[in-house]
């Protein structure tokens, strides 16, 4: 298991199937703890977030074994840098390493790139433009009911965009 837990204590037995998940109050805002019996694996944390990392660990649990785990992150952010400077990555493997980078309770991504971004996200706007473009003639959607700060960015006419 990478990270490994802070605390487990377990013995051999047969690991009930049935998992329940109980919010409780707990010291960190991440912090969990799995129990594990014969009758059911509880889960335990006050966040969800918390709860996803007690589901990721126990994925990784060896079969086999009950009794305790607690854990926490020991910082806020767990940051995974990616450099796209130097290497022309694939926009959709980059897509495919964020599962990857939860799995290992990663919670934030830095991507670092010089000049030139690598990926042509004006095409995407230019599309979302449109699509809002379309849906305004159409009546479904009305100017004002783009958010202020999108049309700022994104123009407020057709003209503008």
């Amino acid at each position: 298991m990478i990270p490994y837990p802070h605390f487990m204590e377990w013995r051999p037995g047969r690991r009930s199937s049935v998992v329940r998940r109980e919010r409780v109050a707990m010291e960190r805002p991440d912090e969990y703890e799995i129990r594990m019996t014969e009758d059911e694996t509880l889960l335990r944390s006050a966040t969800d977030a918390g709860f996803f990392y007690a589901e990721k660990t126990l994925k990784e649990l060896p079969p086999g074994q009950i009794g305790i785990v607690r854990d926490w992150a020991d910082v806020p952010l767990r940051i995974a840098m990616i450099d796209l400077k130097r290497i022309s990555w694939n926009f959709d493997y980059l897509l495919s390493l964020f599962p990857l980078l939860a799995d290992l309770r990663i919670n934030a991504c830095l991507m670092e790139y010089e000049d030139k971004f690598p990926y042509r996200f004006s095409d995407r706007i230019a599309y979302i433009n449109h699509d809002i473009d379309d849906a305004i003639r159409a009546g479904i959607l009305r100017q004002d009911d783009i958010p202020a700060h999108l049309r700022a960015a994104l123009g407020e006419s057709y003209g503008e965009r």
